[in-house]
């Protein structure tokens, strides 16, 4: 499967899985979105590969609107969606709030 020129957002990118999610479509010529509450590491991740970088946090609904209007502006689609930003959070999903 080819991802040049598909529009990848990575949420969680600026380090560990996330980073190597971006790194890695990155090599496949994807356009790269680094999202991230860590805006030097997914300023610093998205630089190295020639990428953008969204700073903020995925938990937050309205932050997750504003990004992908972001992406659409900018790019006008999005192809692929890594979800890659996590806490561990032990609740049933009828306590767990947006």
């Amino acid at each position: 499967m080819s991802f040049e020129g598909k529009v990848v957002v990575v949420t969680g990118g600026a380090s560990g899985m996330g980073a190597a999610s971006v790194r890695a479509f990155a090599t496949q010529e994807a356009r790269v979105v680094v999202v991230d509450r860590n805006g030097e590491g997914a300023r610093a991740v998205a630089e190295a590969v020639g990428g953008l970088a969204l700073v903020g946090d995925v938990s937050q609904s309205g932050f997750c609107n504003e990004a992908v209007a972001v992406v659409m502006e900018r790019y006008g689609r999005l192809d692929v969606l890594v979800n890659a930003a996590g806490i561990i959070k032990r609740t049933d999903a009828i306590h767990t709030s947006d």
